[in-house]
């Protein structure tokens, strides 16, 4: 099947082909399933490939005294953040850069981490921090209310005004009762067969959307350092998160015809549990694995066309 678009399913059998169990539908065939997305996802998160590249820019309005912002439920890694207003590219901090709040640098100015911004207040610099399971919080203390099927119920865990973490059950079309400022847990109930949608702030702020075979969403948080004083727009590009293989003719993410390399990746991780196997097997395996390896990373690294623009890299210093 060299050149194929290669399905689930066609890697699962090749897999069985290979360990002489064509049609099997028991635990092997099991087994081999699971071998098959750990390294399907394991490929895609080791690297940033540019074929998971998202296609479309992201775009982000500020909001005045906002510093946390949900991006994009499919984001993995960032290619760039861009302030449009300010036609600058955002500078990416982590959490060992920062210097506590107030701890000086210079004695006569008390310079810290509260003064990484410009004396206008925009969008610069920024961290990457964790997961929301909702798109949007609560602009203030509310009730939370739920939309979709008659009778079903969805469970949340949250923040209350005074601090305090609480837990309330919440049944479709009748307001919950506890006032929410942050969303950290959202449990759905058994039984949905409909889009769920969990609001807030009398109807105005929509928090998270679930469609029926979905139990949860992560949203990774941008946080910017210093909270913005005026709006701004922000774009962004990102690597996106590996598709989960759930069906027989689910496409893998990998491009064709590379994506056979998880054959190879599958038997080799099987083998180290599988006395069956033969050292001859495995040594045509791991070198099948690294002729596949190797092709798919020159596809994926650069400009080979004739005329292709030379890649070089300027260093442009900051004020």
């Amino acid at each position: 099947m060299a050149g194929a678009i290669l399905t689930f399913k066609n890697l699962k059998d090749q897999v069985l082909n290979y360990l002489d169990q064509a049609g099997e539908t028991g635990t092997p065939k099991d087994v081999i399933e699971d071998a098959l997305r750990r390294v399907h996802n394991s490929r895609l998160v080791e690297r940033k490939w540019n074929f998971m590249l998202w296609d479309a820019q992201q775009t982000i309005t500020t909001v005045v005294g906002q510093k946390f912002y949900s991006l994009h439920q499919e984001f993995l890694r960032p290619l760039w953040f861009y302030n449009r207003s300010t036609h600058q590219t955002m500078e990416q901090l982590t959490a060992g850069t920062l210097m506590p709040v107030n701890s000086p640098i210079d004695y006569d100015t008390g310079f810290g981490q509260e003064d990484w911004t410009d004396s206008e207040g925009s969008a610069y610099r920024y961290l990457l921090g964790g997961t929301t399971p909702v798109k949007a919080q609560p602009t203030s203390a509310s009730v939370l209310t739920v939309a979709g099927e008659t009778a079903m119920t969805v469970t949340v865990k949250g923040e209350t005004e005074d601090g305090d973490v609480a837990t309330e059950t919440i049944t479709v079309g009748t307001p919950g009762d506890i006032e929410f400022t942050k969303i950290l847990q959202v449990t759905k109930g058994d039984g949905w067969t409909t889009t769920m949608t969990l609001t807030s702030n009398s109807g105005t702020v929509t928090n998270l959307v679930l469609r029926a075979n979905e139990y949860g969403r992560q949203y990774r948080q941008l946080e910017l350092i210093n909270a913005p004083t005026k709006a701004q727009t922000l774009i962004y590009k990102f690597y996106r998160k590996p598709s989960y293989l759930d069906s027989d003719n689910t496409i893998p993410d990998i491009p064709a015809p590379f994506s056979e390399v998880l054959v190879y990746d599958a038997l080799l991780t099987m083998g180290s549990y599988n006395n069956n196997i033969n050292s001859a097997s495995r040594a045509l395996w791991m070198s099948e694995q690294t002729r596949l390896e190797q092709a798919l990373l020159e596809y994926d690294e650069g400009p080979d066309a004739l005329g292709a623009a030379m890649q070089y890299q300027i260093y442009t210093p900051r004020d």
